[in-house]
């Protein structure tokens, strides 16, 4: 973005601000999942809020709140306060979310050799190596977070679920 002249910023950011949608949670098409004082889930589609069916699906979660993290990050190169703090917000309860699934002892199984991981959505069994990846990803992420509040629990579950 830096690279573009202001006419060309302005119109890439009002075309990705349009995923906004997605995410608020008051929007029929949005992918959100309220968990009420657990935070947000981030589903992949819509769907699963006319099926009332939510699976809970861990890599889909942390790459939705990758997403969000970005286009809050982008809100404040444009100065845009107001939209940086609606993925502020986004972002946190995202974060609690996680919080949220990787507390839940059951959502970490053994795998085929004995290590524990994440299970792949709530219920599921667990895949080598899925922990790997999402914990990657995760960890990818946490160096630019604009909202940090539930960090330190998050990452004292990591260690304590993953290492052990």
């Amino acid at each position: 973005i830096k690279n573009l002249n202001d006419s060309d910023k302005f119109n890439i950011y009002k075309r990705l601000s349009k995923i906004k949608r997605l995410y608020d949670v008051s929007d029929t098409l949005g992918w959100i999942v309220d968990l009420g004082s657990s935070g947000y889930w981030f589903e992949y589609s819509n769907l699963w809020n006319y099926e009332n069916y939510h699976p809970f699906i861990v890599n889909t979660h942390v790459t939705a709140l990758h997403i969000a993290n970005d286009l809050g990050r982008l809100a404040l190169i444009m100065s845009d306060t107001v939209t940086f703090n609606f993925w502020r917000v986004i972002v946190d309860q995202g974060l609690k979310g996680f919080y949220y699934f990787i507390n839940d002892s059951l959502n970490w199984k053994s795998n085929q050799s004995g290590r524990r991981e994440l299970v792949y959505k709530k219920g599921d069994v667990s895949l080598d190596e899925y922990s790997d990846v999402t914990i990657e990803e995760f960890n990818d992420l946490k160096e630019e977070l604009i909202a940090t509040d539930y960090l330190p629990q998050i990452e004292e579950i990591l260690f304590i679920k993953y290492h052990h």
